[in-house]
């Protein structure tokens, strides 16, 4: 491969180098990863150990936090700066937060440690970054499903070792691995991913107040999202702190809309396919993305307290989420080479469309095992073609030379959109409730799971309907044809 020291994209690529590239990038997302799938496993464990599950789930809301505060800033220094160069430099970041919440004497270092290794959510869109720049523009989709793809099958071995460090008693010692993982991800970055990978842009001042005022607003909201099942939805302080949050947002994209050189140029957004790609993505966000939350509790509530769900164990649960993520890695190269071949708004079209089947069906058939299991594998199968196809949509309608700061920016419509769909899902299966007689805890009735099916179902069909909206391809993805 070389590049052009101009423009600093591939100017030709061979296959073997794009292989190397994409292996290289296939690592640094595994870490990616497992930096969130293995915790999740931990959590109960870390729960019991500090008899708070609150606490505990700061472990997960702690690294989604900093993940969707970081994820366009860091996208936008790539396109500055150089993609590589700030894939390596998160990386070093995972792998130092990895060891402080490795070492840490107590759960609020561990927390901490998670806030670091939240950088590790500029992965993706900085690697999108690089494909865009160095593939040839009919297979730039694909390879993008396939990093979409990796991370969903990297997943299943993240619950499983995370789950043998619970059952091992020593739970923090897992951040040991992302530790040593993320440090061998940074001599293949360096030795095949091209030092210019992107556009050279960074001659003008760097926007240090639109990254400043970026991150604490997204953070804000989050935090007064999360804090949701704490405070409730009729505290004057959560809204106080989502409205404040909004508000930083708000006058963050006042400043960037008037800056003449922004972190996020905002006037992007007035294009139409980054318009209804971000549109879309918000639409998945709060529904098919919560596939595991409604999916796990469904299989795990038992059917004789409230007359819906299949009683199973959580290990079992766990195992029957397996054919999802399977189906995951399907459909994302799959939803990549749909993209590449006709456009990605029909791609995001099927994978919305799939979705409002798949939920559909769960909403009229759940009684049996294989019925939410084949459900499941369904709408994952549709999600992830909606998550591959979506990010390719906004980069039909990006320049070139902010490609990581497109794709960082839906990265964190996506991380927003998600924690607030949680708690919407969460309130609507909690708005009709019994209480288990045994542990006195109130469990959704058939109606809220219905209220639930029926949320995820009409967003996403109004996910592949808004799509189609997008208009025709006019500009390939990728980079040297």
């Amino acid at each position: 491969m070389t590049v052009s020291a101009s423009t600093g994209v591939a100017a030709e690529s061979s296959q073997g180098s794009i292989y190397r590239v994409m292996a290289a990038l296939a690592l640094i997302e595994i870490v990616g990863a497992l930096e969130n799938s293995m915790v999740v496993a931990v959590v109960p464990a870390v729960a019991r150990e500090y008899k708070d599950v609150g606490l505990a789930g700061w472990l997960i809301t702690a690294y989604g936090l900093s993940a969707a505060a970081t994820a366009a800033v860091a996208g936008r220094l790539g396109d500055l700066f150089g993609r590589r160069r700030l894939l390596i430099i998160v990386a070093a970041f995972t792998a130092l937060g990895s060891l402080i919440s490795a070492m840490a004497p107590s759960i609020g270092g561990v927390i901490f440690g998670r806030v670091v290794q939240g950088l590790s959510g500029a992965i993706l869109p900085l690697s999108y970054g690089i494909v865009r720049a160095v593939v040839p523009a009919a297979n730039a989709p694909f390879w993008m499903g396939v990093l979409t793809g990796g991370y969903a099958f990297s997943a299943i071995f993240g619950y499983i070792i995370g789950g043998m460090f619970a059952d091992m008693g020593n739970w923090s010692a897992l951040f040991f691995v992302t530790a040593a993982l993320s440090l061998l991800a940074i001599p293949p970055l360096m030795a095949f991913v091209p030092r210019m990978a992107s556009p050279r842009k960074g001659d003008g001042k760097l926007d240090i107040l639109g990254a400043l005022l970026f991150a604490p607003g997204i953070a804000v909201i989050l935090f007064g999202v999360t804090m949701v099942r704490q405070w409730g939805w009729a505290s004057h302080l959560t809204w106080a702190t989502i409205c404040a949050g909004v508000g930083m947002v708000a006058f963050w994209a006042w400043y960037e809309a008037r800056h003449p050189s922004p972190l996020f140029d905002v006037r992007l957004l007035r294009r139409r396919k980054v318009l209804i790609g971000n549109l879309c993505t918000c639409l998945s966000g709060v529904g098919m993305m919560n596939l595991p939350l409604v999916f796990l509790m469904i299989l795990q509530q038992d059917p004789l307290v409230a007359g819906i769900g299949l009683g199973v164990s959580a290990t079992l649960a766990g195992v029957l989420k397996i054919p999802s993520n399977i189906s995951a890695i399907v459909a994302a190269p799959l939803a990549g080479w749909m993209a590449g071949r006709h456009g990605a708004r029909w791609s995001a079209f099927a994978g919305g469309l799939i979705g409002a089947l798949s939920w559909t069906g769960m909403a009229l058939a759940h009684d049996t095992i294989w019925l939410v299991v084949l459900w499941g594998v369904c709408s994952a199968f549709g999600s992830n073609i909606l998550m591959t196809a979506l990010p390719v949509l906004v980069l039909e309608g990006s320049p070139p030379e902010r490609s990581s700061e497109a794709a960082g920016f839906a990265q964190t419509v996506r991380w927003v959109t998600v924690a607030m769909g949680g708690q919407l899902i969460a309130l609507l299966l909690s708005s009709s409730a019994v209480a288990d007689p045994k542990t006195q805890v109130h469990v959704p009735t058939p109606e809220a799971y219905g209220y639930a099916f029926a949320f995820i179902g009409v967003s996403a069909l109004l996910s592949a309907l808004l799509a189609l909206l997008a208009g025709r391809r006019q500009h390939p993805v990728g980079g040297p044809a």
